[in-house]
C-alpha cells in the first residue's frame, strides 16, 4: 500500500492512473481524498481521467474558433455576391 500526494488535485491521480495502465498487477487505486472528502476507487479514476488544463483550454479555443470561422466564410460569400 502506498500514498501519493500532489498539490494539483487532478495531476496526481492522473499520473497514478497512467502508471497503473502500463503496470496492471503492480498498482491499484483504492480511493483518495478529493476536495477534502474521501472518494472510492471508481470516483478517483473519474477524477484521473479529467483532461489537463491545457487540453481543456485548447478544446475551448477550437469551439470558439469554429463559429467565428463559419461567420467569416459567410461574410466572404456575401461580399463575393455583391461585388
Amino acid at each position: 500500500m502506498a500514498i501519493a500526494y500532489s498539490n494539483d488535485e487532478v495531476a496526481g491521480p492522473r499520473e497514478i492512473y497512467n502508471f497503473q495502465k502500463t503496470h496492471k498487477d503492480m498498482l491499484k487505486i483504492l480511493g483518495g481524498i478529493f476536495e477534502g472528502k474521501f472518494i472510492d476507487a471508481a470516483k478517483m479514476i473519474e477524477v484521473a481521467m479529467i483532461p489537463s488544463r491545457e487540453v481543456l483550454l485548447s478544446k475551448l479555443a477550437f469551439l470558439l474558433k469554429s463559429p467565428m470561422q463559419c461567420l467569416a466564410i459567410a461574410v466572404g460569400e456575401v461580399a463575393k455576391k455583391r461585388g
